[in-house]
């Protein structure tokens, strides 16, 4: 724990520039408080109906916090070089495509219909919908890094052992209590389980282990894709144009990605993938990282469901 401290202070002191860092908490602050008290997402971005129009809107949603912040960035802590190369734009629209597309995809529901039983329709849904990520994210993201980018990493993190683990579950562990206390709020209940195997099951005569198993090991597995994505592909990867300054732009898109979540999950995700990214840049690996969000959020489902128990 006490490494992990000591790269985010070193970090900090290289990086920090007051009026970029408040200038970028300002900004998400007025986007969090806009998105949760006028559903700006949930009307404007889930909501569309037009499927072209909802991709546009997707790229919108995720494009701007990160060239935003990168926009401050280039203002107040000098020119980034990296901004002049054809091959940083490249990246960053196959990233950006990526992710876009992976949230967008609108037939995972279709797909559910053709498949499951009714009484598992929800089930199918949401293990197509986390499915997805393997198809848009990392079947792209390794054909991408094969063609243009193996030659300056190994796979954006994916393939390199971490030194060591242990810190990372310390870190778990110091934040048991948080999920247990958050456990207990309606909003939290709302949202987890992300899936609650049993009363569907017992129409259909199927072990809720086997259903609940398969959606959680499906559920991480997408948890390791969200790694690779941002912590990987646009941290370690986007570093070899940006170096220390691909870290922020990253956390605003990824709290972005939140606003679906109950608000206090989306502003933490801030500084959650704040933390993972400036780990991942200083080991060269995700690995800590998915740790980490593999840890927090099976805790966060394991709480739920006991819960649901008591």
């Amino acid at each position: 724990m006490r490494k992990v401290a000591i790269q985010l202070r070193d970090f900090i002191r290289e990086d920090f520039c007051g009026r970029v860092y408040a200038g970028t908490i300002l900004f998400l602050g007025i986007l969090v408080s806009l998105n949760y008290s006028l559903g700006i997402s949930e009307h404007y971005v889930y909501g569309q109906k037009d499927l072209l129009v909802k991709l546009l809107a997707w790229l919108a949603y995720m494009a701007i916090p990160y060239l935003v912040v990168l926009g401050l960035q280039a203002m107040f802590q000098g020119p980034i070089s990296g901004l002049r190369r054809p091959g940083f734009w490249g990246m960053l629209a196959a990233g950006m495509l990526m992710i876009v597309l992976t949230a967008w995809f609108p037939w995972h529901r279709t797909l559910a219909q053709d498949f499951f039983p009714d009484e598992l329709q929800r089930w199918g849904i949401l293990v197509l919908w986390n499915f997805k990520r393997l198809f848009f994210t990392f079947l792209p993201m390794l054909l991408f890094w094969w063609i243009v980018d193996r030659q300056h990493s190994r796979m954006y993190g994916l393939f390199i052992r971490p030194r060591e683990l242990g810190p990372y579950l310390l870190l778990l562990l110091v934040v048991l209590p948080l999920v247990a206390w958050a456990s207990f709020q309606p909003a939290f209940l709302k949202a987890y389980p992300q899936y609650y195997a049993g009363p569907a099951e017992a129409k259909v005569g199927i072990s809720p282990w086997l259903t609940g198993g398969i959606f959680e090991l499906i559920y991480g597995a997408d948890f390791t894709f969200v790694e690779l994505a941002f912590r990987g592909f646009f941290v370690i990867g986007m570093a070899r144009w940006l170096g220390p300054r691909a870290i922020l732009p990253m956390a605003a898109m990824y709290c972005v990605l939140h606003f679906g979540k109950p608000m206090g999950e989306a502003i933490s995700s801030f500084f959650g993938g704040y933390i993972l990214g400036v780990l991942a840049l200083r080991s060269r690996s995700i690995w800590g990282g998915i740790v980490v969000h593999l840890g927090l959020a099976w805790m966060m489902e394991a709480a739920a469901y006991l819960q649901r128990a008591l």
